[in-house]
């Protein structure tokens, strides 16, 4: 689902929603239609790309205590 939260703002806000988070990672979306994957990670190194290429967010948790 995109959201409309640039890739610099997208750590520091799961942060504040979820205190417990301890891990956050931006994985590239691999399967952009019509474009050759093979371009990504050149895309992604242009600081002004890296903004408008979707990511997939992986947020880990500490368990919360009882």
């Amino acid at each position: 689902m995109p959201w409309g939260v640039r890739r610099g703002e997208i750590e520091p806000l799961l942060r504040d929603w979820c205190p417990q988070a301890t891990t956050v990672r931006l994985l590239p979306l691999r399967r952009l239609r019509g474009f050759p994957w093979a371009l990504f990670p050149a895309l992604a190194a242009v600081l002004g790309l890296r903004e408008q290429i979707p990511w997939i967010v992986h947020l880990i948790t500490r368990a919360r205590e009882a």
